[in-house]
């Protein structure tokens, strides 16, 4: 099934992902209306219940695959000069990569930095069956930042005698244009506002950003703590912030259209993730003029944090966190205006329009890379 790259009939290409997430729709709308594709997306579910999203506008062709929509997305891939797979343990699109790879069409998987739940040999060996297509293949590989493409060279590698895979840098983009609508002039002379945003839960490290916040209570700073999202934790991190209760505020969950409000009013993001593969909240605290706090086990801070705009700190380790947050309290206001800046103009490297761009080029190398092969 070759590919038409420099033909003038628009490439058809299938995205076959789990749920339509706020950002995935808008970059799939964006790659609609924008990069000349004429694309189609399998989504496998229309919600998942423990992420309480709104519904999205979808301006893309879609179908779910839960609405009896298998006859559909088996025409919209047979069709499709590229299939773009995102996820490999929904048993739903295991299936279509299955097929799509027996029948030797042309496809690309699509995905964050794999072993967040087990690392090392024995997470190898766990995912092995899961994964068990993506290695049987010599599809293009599109990490979600670099990071995610490090952990799948090293989880796939190339094969004696194979022809080296395709990998290519695909990260998450986002409309960060509704972030960046925040006044410029930020941390007037009252409180330092640090600023979480995630589920409270351990795998964020938000046990650990407590920890810290009560230590620079302790060393008297003038400095607030506010907590955006809700999960398991909340119960344990109220009880351990009951001495200094009036520095703390719980938000709870808040819709994804609100978000940019309690940017506007922090002045740093901690992002303290033991492990994320990517983490959308990094480049929108960027977009808004934030300097970030965050672990270099998380994607997009390893991608995007330098000194110049924020602090990468080692994952689960508050005295680290502590040290971060300790200079961020205090550091000077010509200081903060060079750290925000230069944050916000990191950012731009992951906005819609470089998404789509983006996304083309990945498009475009795959088809390439996979007429290389057929000849």
């Amino acid at each position: 099934m070759a590919g038409v790259t420099g033909s003038s009939a628009a490439t058809r290409v299938a995205v076959v992902t789990d749920i339509p997430s706020p950002y995935q729709v808008e970059l799939f709308n964006a790659i609609d209306a924008k990069a000349a594709l004429k694309l189609r997306v399998i989504y496998a579910r229309n919600r998942d219940g423990s992420r309480p999203w709104p519904g999205q506008e979808l301006r893309h062709a879609a179908c779910f695959l839960d609405a009896d929509a298998g006859t559909k997305a088996q025409h919209w891939i047979d069709e499709a000069q590229l299939v773009v797979f995102s996820g490999y343990r929904i048993p739903a699109i295991q299936h279509l990569m299955r097929q799509a790879r027996q029948r030797g069409q042309h496809w690309a998987f699509w995905g964050e930095r794999p072993g967040y739940r087990l690392t090392g040999a024995l997470g190898r060996i766990l995912r092995s069956w899961p994964m068990r297509h993506i290695r049987r293949s010599r599809a293009p590989l599109w990490g979600i930042g670099q990071w995610a493409l490090e952990g799948y060279r090293e989880e796939l590698g190339n094969e004696p005698g194979q022809s080296p895979r395709l990998y290519l840098n695909v990260p998450y983009f986002s409309d960060l244009g509704r972030f960046a609508a925040a006044p410029g002039q930020r941390r007037p002379d009252r409180l330092c506002r640090f600023l979480y945003s995630g589920q409270l839960v351990r795998r964020k490290g938000v046990d650990l950003l407590m920890d810290a916040f009560a230590r620079l209570v302790s060393d008297g700073l003038p400095v607030e703590l506010q907590l955006l999202g809700d999960g398991p934790l909340r119960a344990p991190l109220q009880r351990a912030a009951q001495g200094f209760a009036r520095q703390v505020v719980f938000h709870g969950y808040q819709p994804w259209q609100a978000l940019p409000e309690y940017y506007r009013n922090a002045d740093f993001l901690c992002v303290p993730s033991r492990h994320d593969g990517w983490a959308l909240v990094v480049p929108e605290g960027l977009a808004a003029g934030l300097p970030v706090i965050a672990s270099t086990r998380t994607g997009a801070a390893r991608q995007l944090l330098t000194a110049d705009n924020g602090w990468l700190i080692s994952p689960a380790d508050s005295g680290a966190l502590y040290a971060a947050m300790q200079q961020a309290a205090q550091c000077s206001a010509e200081r903060y205006r060079c750290l925000s800046g230069n944050a916000t103009t990191s950012a731009q490297a992951l906005d819609l329009p470089a998404g789509v761009a983006c996304f083309r080029q990945a498009v475009d190398q795959s088809l390439v890379y996979w007429e290389d092969r057929n000849r």
